[in-house]
């Protein structure tokens, strides 16, 4: 304790007082955490951001999602509609997770046909909750051998929700903030991410002390609450086994969360 006094001391003396990160100005921005397939939760949680939103004073308001909208709940063709909708309305930018990156590869020709280890994978993850939510018959998909996963499955999913995917960015930067789905490898400049471990990176991230480039506001770690740090912000609380969806809304140096838990709206 006496230590970080100290510390706290030399650097008001030097004049490099650490400021708070800030999102632009004028912005004010709502990000929402894993949705993995509950619909109901994602319906009631974004009639939450709105009426937030509403209560505040007018701003350019943007809606990030994180990414892993699908899999493991029962409804990720829902969720998807349900965002598209919302995105017709709104301001929305959307992160790709790693859930979306198995099922792209899946999907793919060239990547998916064949391969047993990615429709393994997706199988693992609760993939088979995604399939049945796009059409797909139990019974059909019970009677699948691994190896022909990807290629049965590709007539179910609609194309403009494959598009969809394959727009999904990689991390967005706003102010002194990134928001991405997994994390950041702390030890690389933000500009020389490798951009697939920030959809998978765990630990390494998690228990970093940072400070980091900019303020990380991320998904994919599932923790009990929303796990606010001075460095970062994980907003992952396991909404397909918690029935608990969060939100982290920013705006200037303020940060606050929203969550829905039982649909109310």
């Amino acid at each position: 304790m006496i230590k970080a006094l100290v510390r706290k001391l030399i650097s008001l003396l030097r004049g490099k007082v650490e400021q708070s990160p800030r999102i632009p100005e004028g912005m004010r921005v709502y990000a929402v955490g894993d949705v993995h397939g509950r619909q109901d939760l994602l319906e009631d949680l974004l009639c939450r951001l709105v009426e937030d939103n509403a209560r505040r004073p007018p701003a350019q308001v943007l809606y990030i999602f994180l990414g892993d909208l699908i899999d493991r709940g029962p409804a990720s063709a829902g969720v998807v509609n349900l965002v598209l909708d919302f995105a017709t309305r709104h301001d929305c930018r959307f992160i790709r997770g790693n859930h979306e990156e198995v099922l792209l590869q899946l999907l793919d020709e060239e990547a998916g046909d064949g391969s047993t280890e990615l429709a393994r994978m997706f199988a693992r993850i609760g993939g088979r909750q995604t399939a049945l939510s796009y059409g797909v018959p139990e019974p059909l998909y019970n009677g699948w051998n691994f190896d022909v996963v990807g290629e049965m499955m590709r007539p179910f999913i609609a194309q403009a929700h494959i598009d969809f995917f394959l727009a999904m960015e990689e991390m967005i930067v706003l102010g002194d903030y990134i928001f991405v789905h997994a994390g950041i490898d702390p030890t690389l400049p933000i500009d020389a991410q490798d951009l697939r471990k920030t959809r998978w990176i765990r630990t390494a991230f998690t228990n970093a002390a940072g400070p980091f480039e900019k303020y990380v506001v991320h998904g994919h770690s599932i923790t009990s609450g929303v796990d606010m740090h001075p460095h970062r912000c994980g907003i992952d609380t396991g909404a397909y086994r918690s029935g608990i969806l969060s939100a982290l809304g920013c705006e200037g140096a303020a940060r606050w969360t929203i969550q829905a838990s039982t649909p109310e709206c």
